[in-house]
């Protein structure tokens, strides 16, 4: 038999990195704060279309996706994600539907059967400036199939999550023992958010 697994709605990439204090003052000053989102989308566009604006080098802290030694992660949101089960005729790509089994909330069906999510967590560094962007995306976020002996039980099935600064994705599904490996999906941007988190302690 095989399942069919595909998790669907909003959710997105987010990206942590650590930046230094001149860097965060340079970008948090009156003059710069306005021009911060265009830069850090495309540096090299931002400096081929602003010649006047000259970005000293403690500040050229790149484009925002490679700003991610602090954390980088991407999935469908927990709290927003639909989780759709169905039997199909294989594992192929044009795959027949033979059956629902079903279709909903993710936490809708995580409460029904009591399921696991092994959770991870990936946040700033209380002593450090951090660059944090977000993604927001929807559509699917995952899609895979894996094939089973006997009869499906919902029971067996679990996820994996990181919380990432304020939000948290489910990045992994399992069957038993088995990761289903995701063949990917296909999402469509809604917006994006950079910001600069400063240190607490």
């Amino acid at each position: 038999m095989f399942i069919q697994f595909i998790l669907h709605g909003y959710g997105g990439e987010v990206v942590l990195g650590k930046i230094s204090k001149k860097a965060a003052e340079f970008w948090q000053s009156e003059e710069m704060q306005e021009h911060f989102h265009t830069y850090v989308f495309g540096p090299e566009w931002f400096e081929e279309e602003n010649p006047n604006i000259k970005i000293p080098k403690y500040a050229q802290i790149g484009v925002w996706h490679d700003m991610e030694d602090r954390g980088h992660e991407w999935g469908a949101a927990q709290s927003g994600a639909y989780l759709t089960i169905n039997e199909v005729s294989d594992d192929t790509f044009s795959a027949d539907h033979v059956r629902d089994i079903f279709y909903g909330e993710l936490m809708n069906y995580v409460n029904e059967h009591e399921v696991e999510i092994h959770s991870d967590e990936q946040h700033p560094q209380p002593k450090e400036y951090t660059f944090c962007g977000v993604n927001s995306e929807k559509g699917t976020f995952y899609e895979g199939t894996i094939e089973i002996e006997g009869e499906f039980d919902p029971k067996k099935v679990s996820f994996s999550s990181t919380e990432i600064h304020q939000d948290t994705l489910i990045t992994q599904i399992f069957y038993g023992e088995e990761s289903i490996d995701n063949a990917g999906g296909g999402t469509d941007g809604k917006s994006m958010d950079f910001e600069i988190i400063e240190p607490w302690e």
